[in-house]
């Protein structure tokens, strides 16, 4: 949920084009929320703080429009804070150490980590779809990802690049929660996917040392809100 507004598309298949549509996803799904909408506008309007909340902000009061509306607002107030990386790049050398400098470096090492090919500054995604070679995509009946919005084979069992600011508190990782810890998502890229039909050119194995592995994850935990905690 965090940093939304440096999203250009929403959910992991990217049907959402807004936030504002993304917001009605959640509770209309049946596999989440199954609330109508219009019953929701119902109930929201026999609630006196709600009633008089959004008459005090729209026109038209509770209507499901204005919900979403709501909602986006809110997820838009959503934001990373200053973290070692920000404080690095605006000047202050001391911010962060030896070892997530040179995490910076194997990050955007074409050679290397080559994370910066799909994980862009100053949000860390390219707000692309790509297939990383997951195993539940090979399974019967998978969720196919953007393929699901536009069937072009090459999107087939691709996903939504996160961002990675305060990546080091939203475990578990991956679009089916599949890696517990930035180590193993280190250890997955390393191995290359656990299958290679239809990945994304961008995705290879990666050739780093244990060490450069570990400079990696520091980096990634430079990301970190400093008042995340707060």
């Amino acid at each position: 949920m965090l940093n939304l507004q440096e999203h250009t598309v929403f959910m992991w298949d990217g049907r959402a084009a807004n936030l504002v549509d993304q917001a009605a996803l959640p509770i209309t799904s049946p596999r989440e929320m199954n609330m109508d909408l219009d019953e929701l506008v119902l109930r929201l309007r026999t609630i006196p703080v709600y009633k008089s909340g959004f008459s005090e902000l729209y026109s038209d009061g509770v209507t499901a429009r204005n919900i979403q509306h709501a909602i986006a607002g809110f997820e838009k107030t959503l934001v990373s804070g200053v973290s070692d990386f920000s404080e690095w790049v605006a000047g202050n050398e001391q911010a962060m150490t030896a070892q997530q400098k040179q995490g910076f470096q194997l990050f955007t090492d074409p050679q290397k980590g080559n994370c910066i090919a799909c994980h862009h500054p100053p949000g860390f995604t390219d707000n692309g779809f790509h297939n990383l070679g997951l195993e539940n995509v090979q399974q019967e009946n998978a969720d196919l990802g953007r393929y699901n919005v536009r069937p072009v084979a090459v999107l087939k069992g691709a996903f939504r690049t996160p961002g990675l600011k305060d990546i080091e508190l939203t475990a578990p990782y991956f679009h089916d929660g599949s890696a517990e810890t930035l180590e193993s998502v280190m250890d997955y890229y390393i191995e290359g996917g656990r299958h290679r039909s239809g990945v994304s050119p961008s995705f290879k194995p990666l050739d780093i040392t244990q060490q450069e592995k570990q400079a990696l994850v520091a980096f990634l935990k430079a990301l970190t809100s400093r008042d995340a905690g707060s």
